[in-house]
């Protein structure tokens, strides 16, 4: 890789996303990937408290060409029929989307079960899949590690647990991503890209929800500061603009990876 890669990316498809897709990503020109329940967007499924993208809001999306639509099941399961219907859903409401990426709800995914699956996500034309933050579970004093990085909001701390996430290669299928949670700070998440900038690794950030102080559910673990998220844009954009990065969606950086090897 010539130079990093950031790729940030939104579960689920709440109403906010929206409100950050339009008065931030797209003013700032940073990519992003969202990853689609469609069941949740019908209002057959509740995620969060926030509620649901409308369909008016999703073609925004799907008509910029900074954003990635992508598939997070139907009902938000593993089940790979579940996985399969969202797909086809998404592909009958927006006739451009063809080659899809998929987010593993929960996280549940591991590397082991994506490659089995290879199959699959070829018949679904499917192209990667994105998983946890780890290819294999958290040994106990990597969950030690990760606990105090939350509670002393240290930097170094948060990068030990999470540089392993670093990528340079699709890892057939699999890839793997850095759950972005309430008690996680700007200065954390700035390390833990100066970092990648410095290796010329690609980072996978995972965000839910984008709130205000005042909003319901802004307490919730899924739930960032707007602010600090537009720092982040800040930041991401300024880097971008020298050269430090690329900020890329997560189909974008898989079709780029493809190219380097």
């Amino acid at each position: 890789m010539d130079k990093a890669i950031v790729t940030i990316t939104f579960d689920d498809g709440r109403r906010d996303n929206y409100k950050v897709a339009k008065e931030l990503l797209d003013r700032y020109e940073i990519p992003a990937t969202f990853y689609i329940v469609t069941a949740f967007i019908e209002n057959k499924k509740q995620i969060g408290k926030n509620g649901p993208l409308s369909r008016e809001e999703m073609e925004f999306l799907v008509n910029n060409d900074l954003f990635e639509i992508a598939v997070h099941s139907d009902y938000h399961t593993n089940d790979f029929n579940d996985i399969r219907v969202g797909a086809n859903k998404l592909r009958d409401w927006y006739k451009n989307l063809d080659e899809l990426g998929f987010a593993s709800p929960h996280s549940e995914m591991d590397k082991d079960q994506v490659v089995e699956n290879k199959e699959l996500w070829k018949e679904l034309n499917i192209k990667y899949v994105r998983i946890g933050n780890n290819f294999r579970k958290f040994y106990w004093p990597e969950k030690i590690i990760a606990k105090l990085a939350k509670m002393t909001k240290s930097k170094l701390l948060f990068r030990l647990v999470y540089r392993s996430s670093f990528m340079d290669t699709t890892n057939d299928y699999a890839l793997v991503c850095v759950p972005i949670m309430n008690e996680n700070t700007f200065e954390q998440i700035k390390s833990l890209i100066d970092s990648a900038v410095k290796l010329k690794k690609w980072v996978i950030l995972s965000f839910h929800t984008i709130g205000f102080p005042d909003d319901l559910g802004y307490n919730s673990m899924w739930c960032w500061d707007y602010y600090k998220f537009e720092k982040l844009c800040q930041y991401l954009s300024e880097l971008k603009n020298n050269g430090k990065l690329s900020v890329l969606t997560a189909m974008d950086s898989v079709k780029k990876m493809e190219l380097l090897c």
